[in-house]
């Protein structure tokens, strides 16, 4: 039976195998929200973790990689007329016949660097609604990335103030949206915190009367701001020698750190 739900294509630029970002949560819980209004499929370039949650969120997904490009979350001089280039590109040749498959009402896409989609879906006037989970860098070409956003989009959901400030003043509130990442209170498990905290201490060496302060993310990107967390935990640690520190997170892609650990 044909569904008679509008159909939703969320396109997730990355599926990671070991791990999930938080960007790939965020956008599997909002698939998982819409699915009540929209029949929701996701793409995402790899078959990944976020392939296996998504298929036990009943969510359905297409293996589809294009590529991503980096030069929107640090703009630089060319970089219009490389997206310019990407327009052209077999990548978005092969995201328009998708669409032109699938057949979407909307396209959902998430972060800045995922901007194939978005040409694709606007070349077919298919609505786009672009998702903005990070802070543009403020180069002194971040124009180029909000133009190329505004262009390419019909609606444009920031995750936070500091996401949506590079695009404030360039004439397009009309379309800017500010929506705040949510979670599955049930799925958080609160009823096991505490045996979980025991026996992380416990394999740690922490004593309860210490005081742990932590830093967990995805990837150690220098973006993420543990050279923050490892400046503040210096001072805090000459002033308080009960405190202990841990930081979590996998190898960063480009290298930028060493897998810490914990």
């Amino acid at each position: 039976m044909m569904s008679d739900k509008k159909k939703l294509m969320l396109f997730s630029h990355v599926c990671n195998s070991r791990n999930i970002t938080g960007a790939e949560k965020l956008l599997l819980f909002l698939a998982r929200t819409f699915s009540s209004h929209f029949d929701c499929t996701i793409v995402m370039p790899l078959d990944g973790r976020l392939t296996q949650l998504a298929a036990e969120a009943g969510i359905r997904t297409v293996i589809h990689e294009f590529p991503l490009q980096y030069g929107m979350f640090a703009p630089y001089e060319g970089l219009i007329r490389d997206i310019e280039a990407y327009a052209l590109s077999p990548g978005c040749k092969e995201a328009i016949t998708l669409l032109q498959d699938e057949r979407p009402d909307y396209v959902f896409v998430n972060t800045c660097v995922n901007v194939i989609p978005a040409i694709a879906a606007k070349s077919l006037a298919i609505p786009v609604i672009w998702h903005i989970t990070e802070v543009i860098t403020n180069t002194a070409y971040i124009q180029h990335t909000i133009n190329t956003i505004d262009r390419y989009s019909d609606l444009i959901i920031c995750i936070s103030n500091s996401a949506m400030s590079p695009f404030l003043g360039y004439q397009m509130d009309n379309k800017l949206v500010l929506f705040y990442p949510s979670w599955n209170h049930e799925e958080l498990n609160l009823s096991e915190w505490q045996s979980l905290r025991q026996q992380k201490r416990m394999k740690w060496g922490i004593s309860e009367n210490e005081k742990l302060i932590g830093y967990i993310s995805s990837f150690l990107t220098p973006e993420k701001g543990a050279d923050h967390f490892i400046g503040a935990a210096t001072l805090i640690g000459e002033a308080h020698p009960e405190a202990r520190f841990v930081i979590i997170g996998e190898r960063s892609i480009k290298g930028s750190f060493v897998n810490l650990g914990v």
